[in-house]
């Protein structure tokens, strides 16, 4: 697969759910050194995503599961969800580790958001990062994401440091 490769973006299929708990789990817990500037793996255990809860997801009325494919593989992914009247939930926003750093999490965030606002009618869109991720949260700033000062504590026996909170950033979708 190269860079050059076109990267197709459509709604996940129950079908892709087992490829896409793949691609999730990698995505999150890669920890190779040059791999995963995103990865969660120093920071809290990474929870065992599987295939029946990307398909519980995929199915989830209100909800959507964006992928990109390249050549026939999925290579990344975003969920949202609307949560609210006028507020979608963004979250699972995940890119193979050997094609981070080159556009594919910008045109699915893109994608995902752009559903938020057509399809199901937010106005406003969420998502928490976790706070000692500074250079994510610096990403999803130069997105548009503003933090709003709200925080909360990650479930007991999740977070691998003590005081790791997770921050509530949100988007304004309209034009």
């Amino acid at each position: 697969m190269t860079d050059a490769a076109v990267l197709e973006i459509r709604t996940a299929e129950p079908a892709d759910a087992e490829e896409l708990a793949e691609l999730i789990v990698a995505a999150y817990g890669c920890a190779d050194e040059g791999h995963g500037w995103t990865s969660d793996s120093a920071l809290v255990r990474v929870a065992s995503t599987d295939a029946p809860g990307v398909r519980r997801l995929i199915d989830e009325p209100g909800s959507v599961v964006v992928v990109g494919e390249q050549e026939g593989r999925l290579v990344g992914c975003c969920h949202v969800r609307r949560v609210g009247s006028i507020t979608a939930q963004v979250g699972l926003l995940a890119v193979d580790p050997d094609l981070q750093s080159h556009g594919i999490a910008r045109r699915l965030g893109t994608a995902a958001l752009d559903h938020a606002l057509w399809q199901l009618g937010c106005r406003w869109a969420e998502i928490e990062v976790l706070g000692h991720h500074v250079a994510l949260r610096d990403w999803y700033a130069s997105e548009g994401f503003r933090e709003t000062g709200e925080t909360r504590p990650l479930p007991r026996g999740v977070a691998l440091i003590d005081g790791l909170q997770l921050v509530t950033m949100r988007k304004d979708l309209r034009p």
